[in-house]
């Protein structure tokens, strides 16, 4: 259950292009990086990208550049530092936010994820709610994961993936009649 909510919010992130060359530039591995990127090379944008932020390491395009080519390859850990200096210089980033999120849920820290979301620091919108529910399942509090299910499945766009997230929900439950039938 846990790798589909992370796959989902990674592809939340994976779907805003880096295009902020640097300041101080190592301009062969940014192109490099984001050639890599555009190719879904993600194991070279993470060498590209890091070759790139040695010689710029404030840039927070180029550490968003990583930490979306880190995510997509599933090196979670190794992204929570850049997202925690990410935060320092742009500390609303839904980039950085998204790996620190993944990185608590990971721990099964469901305090944090729901207090992160709560005080604004979160990825935004339908991602939060969805991550807000697994939160309140992986609490315990079923009742309330479904209902955050709920919520969300009310906009018309969201309601196919909220509802087949609340089915995963009442499945990991033992409830699969309910789930069946959504």
């Amino acid at each position: 259950m846990k790798r589909i909510l992370l796959g989902i919010l990674a592809a939340s992130a994976l779907s805003a292009p880096t295009t902020a060359a640097p300041r101080d530039p190592d301009v062969g591995a940014y192109l490099a990086a984001r050639t890599a990127s555009i190719e879904s090379d993600f194991d070279a944008a993470v060498r590209y990208f890091a070759r790139a932020l040695a010689h710029d390491p404030s840039n927070p395009a180029l550490m968003e550049g990583l930490l979306i080519a880190q995510a997509a390859i599933g090196e979670w850990t190794r992204a929570v530092p850049v997202a925690r200096r990410l935060l320092e210089i742009e500390a609303d980033n839904p980039v950085g936010n998204l790996v620190l999120l993944v990185d608590a849920e990971a721990r099964d820290d469901h305090d944090l994820v729901l207090r992160r979301i709560a005080d604004g620091k979160g990825i935004g919108g339908f991602p939060d709610a969805l991550l807000s529910a697994w939160a309140q399942y992986g609490k315990g509090d079923v009742a309330a994961a479904l209902a955050t299910f709920d919520r969300a499945a009310k906009d018309p766009t969201a309601a196919p993936l909220a509802l087949t997230h609340k089915a995963y929900a009442l499945a990991s439950a033992g409830d699969f009649e309910a789930a069946e039938r959504i």
